[in-house]
């Protein structure tokens, strides 16, 4: 993402009103340039000030205006917002100017009596922390480095590449469904591993790359619940029966990557247990990954099938480097985040539900896969159950 001192999107993120994928871009932006950073410093800091001196409501957009944005709990119009900004940019400086001066002169009057006390930031964080919109408004400066809902152990991509575990469970929704009709009442925990409730997605996409009956993609997309990582979807495509002799492994590039981790509960080791080299119809993992500063891929998956005595087929799918905005994912990666963000709630019922449950109305419109459909239907079926 390029992001200049003069971007309003600058502005919108020092006053924590973007959405939280445009929020986590310009943070990945902010990382990796020393100049943005120390401007977003300055202007966190003179919002501060201002705040203090002029009251924190001068620098909102107010209620009224909010409603507007989000409208019916749907996703936040980060164009809506930016624009905004750059109707009240001359204000602003106008205003940043009058509240300069208003803090020295109170300064001088305070400084001939008993001293200034340090302004308030009436909520504002500093930069780089931003609150992550709809997962528990939880700052994120304050977010583990490590993940709770990710494996215990992040992997160094310069020793290891990754094989794709083929075997992982599916999450039953049925059983969601069940509790929350008798009781009214999400069950325990355990019902909620989100590596499970990712596989529940049936890829509605075709394949990006297909090599004899097993079909591979995958989506890079900013990570909603850590803004120092992407998220990258991936999809095994096997249809209703198992396959035999399969061989799937993600290879990154340590220049580009510097860790990732599958996003579950427990570890699952290089060579799984169990595996065989079966895989089991459709397989979907989600994948945090943090990036370095360098540009290029991140590397590429490698597919090999074997049967028999035959020689085996493979195929490669190059693994493309672009982090994809909200409003450019695909129906697969916005169901698959939705089922994960469902997960989360269903372990620590923290975050937004409406928000959840709202892009879940939203997804019902447009997809047709009926275990996609009964999934996001569950979490409706929550959402009236809940309240």
């Amino acid at each position: 993402m390029k992001l200049t001192p003069e971007d309003p999107k600058m502005t919108a993120y020092v006053l924590d009103e973007l959405c939280e994928f445009e929020n986590a871009r310009v943070v990945m932006a902010l990382e990796g340039n020393a100049t943005l950073a120390e401007e977003s410093k300055a202007m966190s800091e003179m919002a501060v000030l201002l705040s203090g001196t002029l009251g924190a409501d001068q620098f909102t957009l107010g209620e009224k205006r909010r409603e507007a944005i989000f409208k019916s709990g749907r996703r936040p119009d980060a164009a809506v917002l930016v624009s905004d900004h750059k109707k009240r940019a001359r204000r602003q400086s106008l205003m940043a100017i009058a509240g300069v001066a208003a803090v020295v002169t109170v300064g001088f009057m305070g400084l001939s009596k008993l001293g200034v006390d340090p302004p308030l930031s009436g909520g504002m964080g500093v930069a780089g922390q931003g609150q992550v919109d709809g997962e528990a408004g939880v700052a994120a400066g304050d977010l583990p480095l490590l993940s709770p809902f990710s494996t215990d152990v992040v992997r160094n991509v310069q020793d290891l590449s990754l094989r794709l575990p083929l075997s992982l469970q599916i999450a039953d929704p049925s059983l969601v469904e069940r509790v929350l009709i008798q009781s009214g009442k999400l069950p325990g925990t355990d019902h909620f591993r989100v590596d499970n409730w990712v596989n529940i997605l049936q890829a509605e996409s075709k394949p990006q790359v297909q090599v004899g009956p097993v079909g591979l993609s995958s989506e890079l997309g900013i990570c909603p619940w850590d803004h120092q990582r992407a998220l990258l979807l991936v999809n095994l495509q096997g249809g209703d029966n198992p396959h035999e002799n399969v061989s799937a492994q993600i290879n990154f590039d340590p220049k580009r990557v510097e860790s990732v981790r599958l996003v579950g509960e427990s570890f699952i080791p290089e060579n799984p247990e169990g595996d065989g080299g079966v895989l089991l119809g459709n397989q979907s993992y989600f994948y945090e990954v943090k990036l370095t500063g360098f540009e290029g891929r991140l590397g590429q998956i490698d597919l090999e099938l074997e049967k028999g005595t035959e020689t085996a087929r493979g195929g490669m799918l190059p693994l493309d480097a672009v982090v994809r905005e909200a409003e450019e994912l695909s129906d697969d990666f916005r169901i698959a985040l939705t089922l994960a963000r469902f997960a989360r709630y269903g372990r620590t019922e923290d975050g937004d539900f409406s928000q959840i449950a709202a892009e879940a109305r939203d997804l019902l419109g447009t997809i047709q896969n009926a275990q996609n459909r009964y999934a996001l239907d569950v979490i409706l079926l929550a959402e009236e159950r809940l309240q």
